[in-house]
């Protein structure tokens, strides 16, 4: 990889770091507000969620990845009527996005002590 691909990735990387917040909250409000049984508001965060379960990983964001990919597969779940009967079992939907802020706390933290800003 030559120096000015290596550049033009960190500008990419900067750039999704920057609107990563923006997209957790995004998903953090739609989870909010979530209407019971409303099939079309369970598909919109579910590819709010997907989207961001795949490109985190891309930009090297694997603790958001990861958490949202958990969250992905609890909305998949109730999306296709496969999540189980006892929902206290395992974690809720607030209980997801709450990990997922947190990831996004880490990240940025991260990120911030890389670039050397205190």
């Amino acid at each position: 990889m030559t120096v000015g691909q290596r550049e033009r990735l960190e500008s990419l990387r900067r750039d999704y770091a920057r609107d990563l917040p923006a997209r957790v909250r995004a998903i953090a409000e739609a989870a909010a507000s979530l209407e019971p049984r409303s099939r079309e508001t369970l598909q919109a965060l579910h590819h709010l969620v997907h989207r961001l379960t795949g490109s985190a990983a891309i930009y090297g964001f694997t603790g958001v990845s990861r958490a949202a990919s958990a969250l992905e597969a609890l909305v998949y779940s109730a999306l296709t009527g496969t999540a189980a009967a006892d929902p206290g079992r395992g974690p809720s939907l607030a209980d997801l996005v709450a990990a997922l802020e947190s990831e996004l706390a880490a990240a940025t933290a991260s990120d911030m002590q890389r670039k050397g800003d205190p």
